[in-house]
């Protein structure tokens, strides 16, 4: 277990190349925010530190002048990790940079896979930079075929996202940045979505917000209304059900959905109205990794089900097919 009390929470910085993502970081890394953070980078070169801010250094670990400390990934990432916690610091958490052309999916799995970072951290976020001024030619249908792969990439890092800072918001029209949104919102239902300059953001929006605990919320603009993402390639689908659900079906259909479509399943989470019981059922899932939990229906709530899933090539039919087939006979 780890010097500090309970797990460390884990944010994951993710975005297309030129998002701002250094920028992000370099605010982390000097600013007298009073977070205590270990900021995990892919270069030193990259973000720019200045020596006049490094307090001290020790092997991988610099400590800078804001009580944060900075490290590179040179090897395996758990490594990197095992000596953040080998130095004793008490953290309020860890920030870990991918690189704009990386996929989250797998880093993000293996801290739930991995004995000792499952036990030593906690994955408490996503967050995913957009470029509001290139990231619509990415997200176009006519994109060129030669960059198809980075159109790819930045969906999957937007569909992934708990959160999705839209930056240089100031580089675009207001038309254009509705526009924009509104494409974001397509991609990912769940996300809370906040428009930010030079990536300024207040920590509270994107550190310690507990996303992948069960009792977090929906995003800002839940799934009241059943949606889809019209291009056949990464999107967002979302139900609403009133009657309640047969558990031993609805077990069924999630194990043959992670069976079958594992893979292309970036994101889903519900919270799920089960005859029997007077307690909602909750899932929650990152790619093939699922996990379910009880909740507690608070006063006022309307015992109806929601349900949101992220990912590529989703069949709208299919999956609503699959959960009606899981409802509680009439």
């Amino acid at each position: 277990m780890t010097p500090n009390e309970r797990p460390i929470p884990v944010t994951l910085v993710t975005g297309f190349l030129g998002a701002g993502k250094t920028t992000f970081l370099n605010h982390l890394l000097q600013d007298e925010h009073g977070a205590r953070l270990a900021v995990i980078i892919n270069e030193f070169d990259e973000v720019g530190i200045d020596r006049d801010l490094v307090r001290n250094a020790s092997g991988q670990l610099v400590e800078m002048n804001n009580g944060c400390l900075c490290c590179t990934v040179q090897g395996d990432l758990k490594d990197v990790i095992a000596e953040i916690i080998a130095s004793g610091k008490e953290l309020d958490g860890i920030v870990i940079e991918t690189t704009g052309l990386a996929d989250p999916g797998p880093i993000a799995t293996g801290l739930f896979a991995d004995p000792f970072l499952c036990d030593a951290t906690r994955l408490d976020a996503i967050v995913t930079l957009v470029d509001a001024f290139n990231v619509p030619k990415l997200l176009s249908p006519s994109l060129s075929a030669d960059r198809a792969e980075d159109g790819a990439l930045a969906r999957a890092q937007i569909g992934y996202a708990d959160v999705i800072l839209l930056n240089k918001t100031d580089l675009v029209t207001d038309a254009e940045r509705e526009a924009l949104k509104a494409s974001l919102r397509d991609l990912n239902r769940m996300a809370r979505l906040y428009e930010v300059r030079q990536s300024v953001v207040p920590l509270s929006q994107v550190l310690g917000i507990e996303a992948f605990e069960f009792n977090a919320r929906f995003g800002p603009e839940a799934p009241h209304a059943d949606g889809h993402h019209h291009d056949p390639g990464i999107g967002s689908v979302s139900f609403h059900f009133e009657r309640p659900f047969d558990q031993v079906k609805l077990n069924t259909f999630f194990c043959d959905l992670l069976r079958e479509h594992g893979n292309d399943l970036y994101r889903c989470k519900g919270v799920v109205n089960v005859e029997g019981l007077d307690e909602p059922l909750l899932f929650q899932g990152v790619s093939t990794l699922f996990a379910t939990a009880s909740g507690t229906w608070k006063e006022g709530d309307t015992r109806t089900t929601r349900a949101v899933f992220i990912g590529r090539n989703l069949d709208r039919a299919r999956l609503e097919a699959g959960m009606l087939g899981c409802l509680a006979q009439a």
